[in-house]
């Protein structure tokens, strides 16, 4: 997962800092019907609360959207939804695919040029064809989703549209019509959300009370935010030079897909109502903003969506006779990619061997590629040649001091080779670096630390840990046990500190949310 300012700048994210780390860990909800997760979704995401009326004139930033919800509110919000759900899905938390829609994500909030939004990218374990932007800016991408996509621009696409259901605030803007002066619609479903694992009779309470408020708000559903939003993600797309048609493509791919006999709909469509006037419309614009200086799709792409294909993979071992019988006659762009899938299942399946002839043929396509060196070094070390492997990762971060997953690769193969201290710097050198932030980044700091004999940073970075994935509580003890054994006048102390009050506030905040 990664997060980003809207103005796209990668020194300007949340990541600067344990005081600011803290609220990167999410995971994705489906889109489920008849759950108290879809529930939640109808309430809160950008898809489904909408202005009242189609012909209106939406509210400017500042104008009664933020009367009745400020962006911190809405930003508390969307971690609040983030925090239950979390727990239910399963998120993909590798670092080269975090980094990879870390890249694409900032491209386009850049392109957005708004300048007050905050922005969390992550993607969803998850076959099924759906993208969502929850309240707050987090925005989820199914692997289902990536996948489905021909070319880089239909998933920029997608991600432009989400980007401007954030950065106009349409949630704040359907609070507003809706004249609704809180948030009890989100606080219940919440708090059904909270209970309803072990308190069915007050999660049914809740459930009502939720659901009687979201039936109201879906009374004024109109199409006017869906229009704006492929609006704006097309101009997004073209700001960025992505071609436009991107999203207009993706909404081709998704009714032929929704006209084969006997397949359901895709997800997506329940969220983002397709009509043949959206359609047509989203089509004009897009050809009205092409040009002839689009860019083609990036090889970063191409090898993301091969190893999102291989992480995900239910039958491993058919898609590597696929990918190796398709390799025989693969040529060019094609056959570099099908060469990275094939090293990928060939390295995960333990037959080293074949990974490294595979790799050595791709050194040859791209010697200086990023994903192809850190599984090239990785397999050094499976097939026995340590110090190959240990002078390939030395290499990668002299060159790459600054790439998240070099760091963490480096990190990850220094401790398993015994070099603990090595490991805390390159994590801690990922950490101060906008791009991925995993809740298990810091869990491995934390053991690395204790191993290292410094309880308190080990404490302080489980408490990170815990806090990334909602367990505030949890997060909480952690800071209280490391701040009694700190000097009270030292700056570790007043830092640990600080956090532990910001941390209490929210628990606090919490609890009040969930008593209603």
């Amino acid at each position: 997962m990664c997060s980003i300012n809207v103005s796209g700048n990668r020194t300007k994210t949340l990541s600067g800092s344990f005081a600011v780390l803290h609220r990167r860990w999410s995971q994705a909800a489906r889109f489920a019907r008849n759950t108290l997760l879809s529930l939640l979704l109808s309430a809160l995401s950008a898809h489904s609360l909408v202005a009242q009326d189609e012909q209106a004139n939406l509210p400017n930033m500042g104008d009664p959207a933020d009367q009745i919800l400020s962006p911190a509110q809405e930003r508390a919000l969307g971690e609040a939804f983030m925090r239950q759900v979390s727990a239910r899905m399963k998120i993909v938390d590798d670092p080269l695919l975090n980094d990879y829609l870390f890249g694409l994500g900032a491209l386009l909030v850049s392109a957005s040029q708004q300048t007050r939004s905050t922005f969390t990218f992550f993607l969803v374990d998850d076959p099924a064809i759906n993208a969502f932007a929850a309240p707050g800016g987090f925005i989820g991408v199914n692997s289902g989703l990536m996948l489905a996509a021909t070319n880089e621009s239909q998933l920029a696409g997608v991600l432009a549209h989400e980007v401007a259901h954030v950065t106009q605030r349409h949630i704040a803007r359907a609070y507003a019509a809706s004249k609704t002066s809180s948030l009890p619609t989100a606080a219940a479903i919440l708090a059904a959300i909270l209970l309803g694992g072990s308190n069915p009779q007050a999660s049914q309470a809740a459930i009502a009370t939720g659901l009687a408020a979201s039936q109201q708000l879906q009374l004024n559903y109109t199409r006017a935010n869906e229009y704006e939003a492929d609006r704006l993600g097309i101009q997004f797309l073209a700001r960025a030079d992505f071609d436009p048609n991107g999203m207009v493509d993706f909404f081709g791919l998704l009714e032929r897909r929704n006209t084969l006999d006997g397949v359901s709909p895709p997800e997506y469509l329940s969220t983002h109502p397709l009509s043949s006037n959206r359609v047509a419309e989203a089509r004009s614009r897009a050809e009205a903003l092409a040009t002839a200086q689009q860019r083609d799709d990036s090889m970063t792409f191409q090898l993301a969506r091969a190893r999102l294909e291989v992480l995900t993979a239910s039958e491993p071992a058919r898609l590597r006779a696929t990918v190796d019988g398709q390799l025989e006659t693969a040529q060019g762009i094609e056959r570099q990619t099908l060469s990275y899938t094939a090293a990928l299942l060939a390295h995960r399946a333990g037959d080293y061997r074949r990974a490294s002839e595979l790799l050595e043929q791709l050194s040859e396509f791209a010697p200086d590629n990023i994903s192809h060196s850190i599984l090239s070094a990785r397999n050094s070390f499976a097939i026995g040649r340590s110090a190959e492997g240990a002078a390939q990762f030395a290499l990668l971060r002299d060159l790459y001091p600054s790439n998240v997953p070099v760091l963490l690769a480096y990190a990850q193969t220094s401790e398993e080779r015994g070099d603990n201290d090595r490991a805390a710097e390159a994590l801690r050198d990922a950490l101060q670096l906008p791009g991925n932030h995993l809740p298990a980044t810091f869990r491995t700091l934390a053991r690395i630390e204790h191993k290292r004999r410094r309880p308190v940073e080990s404490l302080e970075s489980y408490a990170e840990y815990y806090a990334l994935i909602g367990e505030t509580r949890s997060a909480i003890n952690n800071l209280e046990r490391a701040l009694k054994q700190t000097d009270e006048s030292s700056d570790q102390a007043l830092r640990i500190a600080a956090r532990l009050q910001q941390l209490r506030d929210e628990f606090a905040d919490m609890l009040r949310q969930k008593g209603g």
